[in-house]
């Protein structure tokens, strides 16, 4: 992640069967899926897989239940990187590759 960033602070709640998946990760097989996805030390990191660059860091705590509190988002903000829009639209974004990547798993179908 470059040093150009935006850091925003979330509150979005997952349930104990959505937060065993996003653990998973995701490893793109193709340049159609665009992301590398890996949870590790209660961060999620997400690469553009023809890049390498970061472009999300999500910090997910894990909660006792087994559910997981997505509470801070780091937004790449270096436009040589990531042609950003603005904020809210990158928070949809991220929050929509974590639906169709690591929840739904709609590669793996």
């Amino acid at each position: 992640m470059p040093g150009e960033r935006v850091e925003v602070d979330l509150d979005r709640q997952f349930s104990k069967d959505e937060f065993e998946k996003i653990k998973l990760g995701f490893r793109s097989r193709d340049m159609d899926q665009r992301w590398n996805i890996l949870y590790e030390d209660n961060l999620l990191y997400m690469h553009r897989s023809w890049t390498g660059h970061c472009i999300f860091i999500g910090t997910i705590e894990s909660k006792q239940d087994g559910t997981g509190h997505l509470r801070h988002l780091t937004i790449n903000g270096d436009r040589t990187q990531y042609q950003r829009v603005d904020t809210e639209e990158d928070i949809d974004m991220m929050l929509k590759i974590v639906g169709s990547h690591l929840i739904e798993r709609v590669w793996d179908k």
